[in-house]
């Protein structure tokens, strides 16, 4: 979930995303960008395209999560709460290769299972009405959260720049 937003439309999203995708290179399309500022409160497509932004019909659904951390989120809670991508974390799991197949196919899960059992996460069974990927995708936050927490993270940008609140935008993994 993005948690730091640049205020306009920037052509390939922020430094983040687009670094993201570019560690990411031909799995780069599991990185979508994260939306303006400007758009924050629209509820279609069109009315964020008035609002100046261009966002995908996925980046709309989660437009209200996206909201909720935006509201909350400060430069003293950034001390402790991180943006991660599982698709990164994966990758790095796998000697930063990264994981091809779908993640929602039979295949893709079994890969991305087999990684987090020799990476030591253990992963729980899934909780009824959840999705497989999303479990396995909570499970490799998990160990980039541990990452993060014994200082073993990587993060891109390099240098994060920072957004109006102050808040540095980066992903971590």
């Amino acid at each position: 979930m993005p948690i730091r937003l640049v205020d306009e439309h920037r052509p390939g999203g922020r430094d983040a995303d687009r670094a993201a995708r570019t560690e990411l290179g031909s799995k780069r399309s599991s990185v979508f960008s994260a939306p303006p500022r400007c758009v924050l409160g629209a509820r279609t497509l069109s009315e964020a395209r008035r609002r100046g932004g261009r966002l995908t019909l996925q980046t709309l659904n989660l437009l209200p999560r996206i909201e909720e951390v935006d509201r909350v989120m400060t430069p003293a809670l950034q001390a402790r709460v991180f943006e991660v991508h599982p698709e990164l974390s994966f990758a790095a799991m796998d000697g930063g290769r990264p994981v091809l197949t779908p993640k929602r196919t039979a295949r893709g899960s079994e890969e991305r299972r087999a990684l987090l059992v020799r990476a030591g996460v253990p992963v729980p069974e899934r909780p009824s009405g959840a999705a497989l990927d999303d479990l396995l995708d909570a499970c490799a936050l998990w160990w980039s959260a541990e990452r993060i927490a014994r200082g073993a993270a990587r993060r891109v940008p390099d240098v994060a720049p920072f957004d109006r609140h102050g808040l540095r935008m980066d992903v971590r993994w």
